[in-house]
């Protein structure tokens, strides 16, 4: 007995991915549009402050693994991050 999932033709796993890939974007677009429209002229700086704190932030954190696998000791690596947050 057939279901109905064997009708379907099959489909590459790149073509998934392009297919899910474009629709997250699309979506996030369409969300960060509405927000961006509905939300006030004054809110508009903060969000962009946000943002761009969340990606300094992540490209912060994410070179923080590259610098322990350079030779550092954590308490020496956390010491900097520590020195660096102070100025």
């Amino acid at each position: 007995m057939l279901t109905r999932l064997e009708h379907l033709p099959a489909t590459s796993p790149l073509t998934g991915i392009i297919i899910a890939s474009l629709a997250g974007g699309l979506l996030s677009m369409l969300v960060a549009a509405l927000l961006t429209f509905g939300l006030p002229r004054r809110w508009l700086t903060r969000m962009v402050s946000f943002s761009t704190g969340v990606l300094l932030a992540t490209a912060f954190l994410d070179l923080l693994p590259e610098a322990s696998d350079a030779g550092l000791s954590p308490k020496v690596l956390f010491a900097l991050v520590l020195a660096g947050l102070n100025r």
